[in-house]
């Protein structure tokens, strides 16, 4: 019995040995469990870009209780290095690479005997991909398929290498890693994924009958939900691309019997709809795309229908609004679909041509109504009349005039049909868009019998009510404002810059040189015929495009026609006959050449021809020095060489108003105005120059004698007014 306390201490030892043993498993066991629950739901989100926040959470219990686990046990314990390295794990799942890299690191130095190495090295590979560090990352894949016989590392370890590679576009090489992986024989969720991935390689390198084998082998395998969708439907692809359209439409319509795929069922009619759209069968394609439309699910699905239905109407139907339309649609449903960037591009480039094209229908409609019509012409200018005196106040803006006639037939508002572009077959396109839609009175509540007269026509009067408002409405259009010759200016340039549009927009040689032979055979001579001509040229000396004999005659043509425009200077350049340009004058040196041409033809007694220089001067120099000095000029030649003393006054006159800037000139042109004025009589030579005359000028005036604009002066007196207005004019006056 001496024994016995002993016996009962050791028992408690064991007791305590036992139940630490149990807290120290069972804490590894909780995060364990933690972090396969995390794994999970990973699993079922294989698209997200983050870890989702209900799977961070049991990362995050799984990092706290390792390390607790080490805390408490020593960092020596038997299960240290697992929890570390589902510390490591873990913080690779929650964005962390940079601690994972460390923890990882100090891992393999630490527990260099660890079982767990492999594992290590395969997750350090991991870590280093996500760091960009590629070369060290498939050093430590390499490392761990290479030292360890689990097949699920080596499994994953290849994975990871041909997924990199899959990334990178090196689908051969891809292939020979997933290939490498599958030998290993993974678990069959991963399995799916290998085969999934395989499938992937052969799918985008066109090799559609090996996709189909590795694509059919991954529902064997229990895959996620979102790897079964995607295997089926890149399946149903295969099998298009190869042409067996009804096993492919087969996948398609089992697949929207599944209720696990409800919120994929757009992607699933919109992928069936393209089936029927490569068969040719656009009808039956138009109704299921439009179906998906209608349904308004904002997903990449409703996306694919908006941009395969806008491309139909773009490239078969030739209907620009309708393709307009439903570009527009694509972003609305999906801002992440694939396309949403082309889609865009498509709506703003097919919107210019839409805009050009309703400007040319428009304007072309206006143009032949107001010169055929007189009644819509006498209309339309009344109601600019009436909308001019509304503008200036002179009529009440409420007052109700019936302006509708503007647009009354006019080519209006095509958002879902093109009346002016037809199908490719000549015919004009029955538009899908105009189907009858259920109308919406069918929904509307039928009035009860039993309704008591007066309220019956009480509904009736506030209807009434409604509709004359909304007449109302539509009477208040925008009134045209142009007027015939703005019109044809408008539409000549909108027929120019569809022409334009397709030669520098779209780069269609074809529907260019088309709009601009066209616009030639309707403006034969305008100041934009020549441009046109010009560029025909340009598109027939394009490769594949060469026509010499064309192009000479149109270089001909505008050589001929318009020999002065830019573009017959360009050609005489090109082919040799251009000399060294000549040098443009400023207006001032313009005006100087003429002025000094004009002096020595008056001083020779050519009047006339000096009047009229001095005439062409003013005309077109009202700025420089020597327009003042021309207009002064012909006021003197007036004054005393003609006799014609109101013109000479007329022409002071002008000095005075069109030359403020030349303030010498109008002080002596205001000397010989103002005592007209004044006095009502001509100045003498010593009233105007009392005030500014040298004795020299006061000799000469006092031997010529006085009255200039009334008195008549001999040959010889002239002779000497002439040399000294010119001294008075090299002086400034």
């Amino acid at each position: 019995m001496k024994f016995k306390p002993q016996i009962l201490l050791i028992g408690l030892l064991a007791i305590v040995l036992w139940m630490t043993s149990c807290a120290y498993y069972n804490t590894l066991f909780n995060a364990k469990k933690n972090y396969e629950q995390g794994i999970k739901i990973i699993l079922k989100n294989p698209n997200a870009t983050k870890t989702p926040s209900s799977a961070r959470k049991y990362f995050e219990a799984t990092i706290e209780k390792c390390w607790k686990l080490i805390e408490i046990y020593s960092d020596e314990s038997k299960y240290a290095d697992d929890a570390l390295l589902y510390i490591c794990k873990s913080e690779y799942y929650l964005g962390n690479y940079t601690q994972s890299k460390l923890h990882l690191e100090q891992f393999i130095q630490k527990y260099r005997d660890s079982d767990l190495i492999p594992e290590a090295h395969l997750w350090l590979g991991k870590v280093l991909l996500k760091l960009n560090d590629y070369e060290k990352a498939n050093e430590h894949f390499l490392y761990a398929i290479t030292h360890t016989d689990d097949p699920k590392i080596r499994s994953e370890a290849n994975f990871e290498l041909g997924l990199f590679a899959y990334q990178n576009e090196d689908y051969e090489t891809a292939s020979e890693y997933f290939l490498k992986a599958m030998d290993e024989k993974p678990d069959k969720q991963y399995r799916a994924l290998l085969q999934f991935y395989l499938g992937e390689t052969f799918f985008i390198q066109k090799k559609y009958r090996d996709a189909i084998k590795q694509y059919r082998k991954v529902e064997k395998f229990s895959p996620t939900l979102d790897i079964e969708y995607r295997s089926k439907y890149h399946l149903a692809q295969s099998y298009i691309e190869i042409g067996e359209y009804e096993r492919a439409e087969g996948i398609l319509r089992k697949m929207l019997t599944a209720p696990r795929f409800k919120n994929l069922v757009p992607s699933i009619k919109s992928a069936i709809a393209r089936i029927y759209e490569r068969q040719g069968n656009y009808e039956e394609a138009i109704d299921i795309y439009r179906e998906v439309i209608r349904g308004k699910i904002r997903n990449e699905g409703t996306a694919e229908a908006a941009f395969r239905l806008a491309k139909l109407y773009e490239t078969v139907y030739n209907n620009v609004d309708s393709a307009v339309t439903y570009y527009s649609k694509v972003k609305q449903f999906s801002k992440n679909y694939d396309s949403v960037k082309v889609a865009e591009k498509k709506r703003v480039f097919l919107g210019e041509l839409k805009s050009i094209r309703d400007a040319i229908r428009y304007d072309a409609w206006l143009v032949k109504q107001i010169t055929t019509d007189p009644y819509f012409r006498d209309s339309l200018y009344q109601a600019q009349y009436e909308d001019s005196l509304r503008q200036m106040g002179i009529l009440n803006a409420d007052t109700l005039m019936d302006t509708s006639f503007a647009t009354k037939g006019a080519p209006g508002d095509t958002s879902r049909t093109d009346t002016l572009l037809t199908r490719h077959t000549g015919k004009q396109e029955e538009q899908p868009g105009k189907r009858e839609e259920p109308s919406l009175l069918k929904n509307e509540p039928r009035p009860d019998s039993s309704e008591k007269p007066e309220k019956k026509e009480r509904q009736k009067k506030k209807k009434n009510q409604k509709g004359e408002q909304s007449r109302k409405k539509s009477r208040k259009k925008r009134v045209e404002k142009r007027k015939l010759p703005e019109i044809q200016r408008d539409l000549m340039l909108s027929r120019f810059g569809l022409a334009e549009f397709y030669l520098l927009k779209v780069e269609n040689y074809d529907s260019a040189a088309h709009y601009y032979w066209k616009f030639l055979e309707q403006y034969h001579d305008s100041v934009l015929t020549p441009k046109a001509m010009y560029t025909l040229s340009y598109i027939y000396r394009q490769p594949g495009y060469e026509d010499p004999a064309i192009v000479d005659s149109l270089e001909k043509a505008i050589m001929d026609l318009y020999p002065n425009s830019p573009f017959a200077q360009e050609i005489r350049k090109k082919r040799g006959l251009v000399a060294r340009p000549q040098k443009v004058d400023t207006l001032a040196e313009w005006s100087h050449r003429l002025f000094l041409q004009a002096e020595q033809h008056y001083f020779a007694g050519d009047i006339d021809t000096a009047l009229a220089l001095y005439r062409q001067i003013v005309s077109r120099d009202t700025v420089t020095e020597w327009g003042a000095k021309a207009q002064l000029s012909i006021a003197w030649i007036y004054e005393n060489d003609l006799q014609q003393n109101d013109q000479a006054l007329l022409a002071y006159q002008a000095v005075m108003e069109k030359f403020k800037d030349w303030p010498d000139y109008v002080q002596f042109a205001r000397r010989k105005v103002m005592p007209v004025l004044n006095r009502g009589k001509s100045p003498t030579l010593e009233e105007e120059t009392q005030t500014t005359e040298t004795p020299e000028e006061k000799a000469v005036s006092e031997e010529t004698g006085s009255g200039i604009l009334l008195e008549t002066a001999t040959s010889s007196e002239l002779l000497q007014k002439k040399i000294q207005w010119r001294k008075n004019r090299r002086r400034g006056f």
